[in-house]
């Protein structure tokens, strides 16, 4: 998904509304329009962990700059680090 929704996007990073393309085929075929897990999806956590990832490897695992670009503290950053086992 993180590849399809890299395609569809018009920036050097990802934003929630790059995923909406994506999603809207999701609301086909009766699945619930909030689902986002519907049909084998990504979760919240998933796409969270994901861009989190993505992000901290794009500055060279430099906290401060990850904080920056994703708009978070530089503390949110080390508590993303160890929920996601990086660390």
């Amino acid at each position: 998904m993180l590849e399809r929704a890299t395609a569809f996007a018009e920036k050097d990073s990802l934003h929630a509304d790059d995923f909406l393309p994506l999603l809207e085929g999701r609301r086909e075929g009766g699945q619930a329009t909030g689902d986002v897990t519907a049909g084998g999806g990504l979760t919240l956590q998933e796409v969270e962990r994901a861009a989190f990832i993505q992000t901290y490897l794009r500055t060279g695992k430099n906290k401060a700059r990850t904080a920056r670009e994703l708009g978070i503290s530089e503390r949110s950053v080390y508590n993303l680090l160890g929920r996601h086992g990086l660390k």
